[in-house]
């Protein structure tokens, strides 16, 4: 399990994550440039292509939101550091890199090659 210290290191990261992501998604929401009044083909596109982005990048925002919410919650529910499918430790290194992962990597693995 991990030292309190590091949890709350950990858990202030995925804060501080959070806000990011939050501040990124209202920035992104509040972002009404639409395109010229009479915009010949190439702006049209650019800006369907700007907007197919937009959405793309508000959608992992918002997956990733989810995830640093679901490790804030298993901080405060004393869970966290353990994989929710085989609730064996994850390690170390993989909480690190990822601080919001929720499978251990052999789990994360078969969860890929199912999908």
């Amino acid at each position: 399990m991990l030292a309190i210290l590091e949890l709350e290191t950990i858990q202030q990261q995925l804060q501080a994550k959070r806000d990011q992501l939050l501040a990124d998604l209202e920035e992104n929401s509040n972002d009404n440039s639409g395109p010229n009044a009479n915009p010949d083909r190439t702006a049209l596109a650019q800006a369907y292509h700007s907007k197919d982005r937009q959405l793309a990048l508000r959608t992992m925002h918002q997956q990733t939101l989810g995830q640093i919410e679901r490790a804030l919650a298993q901080i405060e529910q004393g869970t966290y550091g353990l994989c929710v499918q085989c609730h064996q430790p994850i390690h170390a290194e993989r909480l690190e890199a990822l601080p919001y992962a929720t499978l251990c990597i052999t789990c994360q693995a078969e969860s890929s090659h199912k999908g």
